[in-house]
């Protein structure tokens, strides 16, 4: 049986899970816009990055190639792997990343890589020539410093691309996030009436049979016996019902003793009829004893005010009154 505080305590439940999934929901439209901006930001740090590296590497290959020191060479030597590693490293970021791009940055992309690719080997191939000597290397230096502007030129096609697939997307970001900021407010005013008429719905069944059961009580103090109890008031599985009951069983024993002290009284007065019918008769019978009496029969009260007096002693009364009158 579910009580009237399980009720309550379940509806409170309700009430803060409908707002616990609409906060919810809420917070994943926001972690959603956030995730996006901040993958935007990453890919334009991380393209940056590569074309930025993809410049260094140039860099650092012509500071080996013309430094004599070995000590230098040594350092820029370990300056160019550190690149290289970079590079690779940014290829395997960016090859999730731009493969949700559109056609002309993926394409912009491959040419990229492929022109950074055939840098990277370049200058591999000068550092193992230089090794050898720098008549040798002579070929691939120039070979590689060709390529700087390829490298200039994919960059900047890249990064144009790039950021025209990044502004579409910015756009789509927005509109996304103006339509999550409506939706919210749609789905609040959804679920602040739905909680406004749950909450309406649960209070009428619970205040609705208290409402009965009160009209009940006021008919009976009115003096209504004949009200019953509705049936399906005591058929509520809460404390309601079980007070519906019991206000039953009272009433039913209220009645019960009415209906005694009816009978009681009706037998009382039944019993003063005829006891009053009784000294009735015993009356007649005594004064028709005393009216008989061949003697005069005279009562008084305490003021000596005459009760009763028979025939025989208004009979003696009258003949004394008139000897006295002769």
């Amino acid at each position: 049986m579910r009580t009237l505080r399980t009720r309550l305590v379940w509806a409170f439940l309700v009430e803060t899970s409908v707002f616990v999934c609409f906060g919810l929901v809420l917070f994943l439209l926001q972690v959603n816009a956030t995730n996006q901006y901040k993958n935007i930001t990453d890919n334009m740090v991380n393209e940056y990055q590569l074309t930025n590296n993809a410049s260094n590497f140039i860099i650092e290959y012509n500071n080996y190639a013309l430094n004599s020191s070995s000590t230098s060479i040594t350092s820029d030597k370990a300056a160019i792997e550190t690149t290289e590693k970079q590079i690779n490293k940014l290829y395997s970021v960016l090859d999730k990343s731009i493969s949700n791009s559109d056609p002309n940055t993926q394409a912009s992309y491959i040419g990229l890589k492929n022109t950074i690719d055939t840098l990277m080997n370049g200058v591999n191939t000068g550092v193992s020539e230089y090794e050898q000597g720098e008549n040798v290397a002579q070929a691939a230096f120039n070979e590689v410093n060709q390529l700087y502007g390829f490298v200039a030129t994919d960059s900047g096609a890249f990064l144009d691309n790039s950021l025209g697939h990044i502004a579409s997307i910015r756009s789509q970001v927005n509109r996304t996030y103006k339509e999550s900021i409506i939706a919210g407010i749609v789905i609040f005013l959804f679920v602040i009436t739905g909680s406004v008429l749950y909450a309406l719905k649960f209070s009428g069944k619970m205040v609705r049979p208290i409402e009965k059961l009160t009209v009940s009580a006021e008919q009976i103090s009115s003096g209504d016996m004949n009200t019953t109890i509705n049936p399906e008031l005591m058929n509520i599985q809460d404390e309601t019902g079980r007070l519906a009951n019991a206000f039953n069983v009272m009433f039913s024993r209220l009645k019960d003793k009415l209906t005694e002290l009816n009978t009681e009284k009706a037998s009382v007065e039944k019993k003063v009829v005829e006891r009053t019918e009784e000294l009735k008769d015993e009356k007649i019978r005594l004064e028709a004893s005393i009216e008989s009496l061949n003697i005069g029969f005279i009562m008084t009260d305490a003021n000596s005010d005459i009760i009763t007096i028979n025939r025989a002693a208004k009979d003696i009364l009258s003949s004394e009154i008139i000897s006295q009158g002769a």
